[in-house]
């Protein structure tokens, strides 16, 4: 799948913001349908994993990740952001987190195994 870019949205989109944007995120997201978070430990607290169920502590082969993190600017140019540029967010870092990585191509680990 060499070559095959994901998480291309068509301009056609996105009407509002027509001409450019301000920013841009990346990372992961849970879904619980069924469970009440668990309120004790974290304010967004729940047993459900992220990703792989590992934290990004654990890096390759073990934590889920998002590799070669590129966005287009306004010419056109493929842009490979330095992690130094990139503000990580985590709302449940005791359940889940993030970690930023350029050593050899722009990578972005995530996940976790939830707070139970």
């Amino acid at each position: 799948m060499e070559g095959n870019a994901i998480g291309y949205w068509p301009p056609a989109l996105f009407t509002s913001i027509a001409e450019a944007a301000d920013g841009f995120e990346y990372g992961g997201e849970i879904y619980e349908p069924n469970e009440e978070p668990n309120h004790d430990d974290d304010e967004n607290a729940t047993p459900v994993q992220m990703g792989s169920g590992h934290f990004p502590s654990e890096g390759y082969q073990r934590s889920s990740y998002v590799r070669d993190v590129t966005y287009i600017d306004a010419s056109g140019s493929q842009i490979h952001p330095n992690s130094e540029d990139l503000i990580p967010r985590t709302t449940s870092p005791s359940c889940y987190n993030l970690q930023l990585d350029n050593r050899c191509q722009s990578f972005l680990y995530f996940g976790g195994p939830g707070c139970h």
